[in-house]
């Protein structure tokens, strides 16, 4: 298994969070990977709490698909990503978009290039 991933095993009838993200305005894309462990077929819903940073969220109910992509947009400040398993199942998780790491990269570079402008016209002006 790569590094960037991590395997859960659930139970039928278990409820899971996968994921949870708080005080965030990076958008992301979460991704997951659901296989039956018995006989029967993979059955589930994957249910999404979002919530804007001064709004009320919605939730959010779907099937859940043998491959899972939820989308958080930059209003998405509070999101929890919850399974619940119809049957006994495996998921795998991608622990980071790499885009999303190099998007929140390219952001940090950009926020300390301004400060340290900041820091160097207030020093020359003083």
């Amino acid at each position: 298994m790569p590094k960037n991933q991590e395997t859960i095993f659930v139970e039928a009838g278990e409820k899971i969070e996968l994921f949870k993200r708080r005080f965030s305005s990076v958008p992301m894309t979460y991704q997951f990977m659901a296989k039956s462990t018995c006989a029967k077929p993979l059955a589930g819903l994957v249910e999404i709490h979002s919530q804007q940073m001064l709004f009320s969220g919605a939730e959010n109910i779907m099937n859940l698909k043998q491959t899972n992509e939820v989308k958080a947009s930059l209003w998405d400040t509070f999101m929890t990503i919850y399974v619940i398993a119809g049957c006994d199942m495996e998921i795998t998780l991608s622990k980071h978009s790499k885009t999303t790491d190099k998007s929140l990269l390219g952001l940090v570079v950009i926020l300390v290039l301004i400060a340290s402008m900041v820091m160097l016209f207030f020093i020359q002006n003083h």
